[in-house]
């Protein structure tokens, strides 16, 4: 193997990496971006509206972003988007009721 054919192959190998890596870059910023406006849309209700309606706007909201993401998931893999949406906000659902009753737990713990 001659020194040009090396050459070649390190180059070839170099511009490959460099492509993964934007990729990746570009990858973690749009997913820590969409992560933070997807936090500040559930936080802002209740920034802004009263106690009575803001958790249960903030709620609503939730669920809709689940929705959302269910149905750009089930889309994305070709699968049923309304069958993938509802998938995506049961487990959501869950997620918030286990975390309920765990911090509740933890609570209990922390203050005798």
């Amino acid at each position: 193997m001659g020194s040009f054919e090396k050459r070649k192959e390190h180059k070839l190998f170099h511009e490959l990496l460099s492509n993964v890596h934007r990729r990746a870059l570009i990858s973690g910023l749009v997913t820590s971006s969409t992560s933070t406006l997807a936090s500040l849309t559930l936080l802002l209700p209740l920034l802004f509206l009263s106690q009575n309606y803001s958790t249960p706007t903030s709620m609503l909201t939730g669920i809709f972003l689940l929705s959302l993401m269910g149905v750009f998931r089930g889309v994305t893999l070709k699968q049923s988007a309304a069958k993938s949406a509802i998938k995506m906000v049961i487990l959501g659902v869950i997620i918030i009721v286990a975390c309920r009753v765990l911090g509740s737990y933890v609570e209990t713990l922390l203050n005798p």
